[in-house]
């Protein structure tokens, strides 16, 4: 770890700078839709292994159709939903456009050359990020 001190061995004072409150919530927007999506992603992906194996291991013991049927349509449907609404791929998105924005908002945080047009900028650079993800 690297530490600076000043000539007297005192450590620097820290400015906090404040970030806009509509920047912090876009940050916040980013981390719980990248939370979120890979929530949908593993949770679908799960509940369709677990029907599937449920189905393969007690096919022999379950002796209705209509049973079987309704475990193989919701894995079907949680793999339709996996594949259709892509959780992954926009978790992705998200991810890392709340790396670039919180990355450029530690920047401002520690360096007062940076300003807001920076972080505007950030926010730009991850808006079309999540946009490259959702095609």
């Amino acid at each position: 770890m690297v530490s600076i001190m000043r000539q007297n061995g005192n450590a620097p004072d820290i400015m906090e700078r404040t970030i806009p409150e509509d920047i912090k919530d876009r940050l916040k927007a980013w981390q719980f839709y990248f939370k979120l999506c890979y929530f949908l992603y593993y949770s679908l992906g799960t509940v369709s292994i677990i029907l599937s194996l449920t189905i393969i291991y007690l096919a022999f013991a379950i002796t209705s159709a209509k049973v079987i049927a309704g475990l193989s349509f919701s894995a079907s449907v949680c793999n339709a939903l996996n594949y259709f609404l892509l959780p992954y791929k926009r978790a992705k998105g998200y991810v890392s456009a709340w790396r670039i924005l919180s990355g450029a908002i530690i920047k401002y945080k520690v360096d007062t050359s940076v300003d807001v047009k920076q972080l505007s900028k950030a926010i730009k650079e991850g808006e079309k990020i999540i946009a490259d993800h959702f095609e």
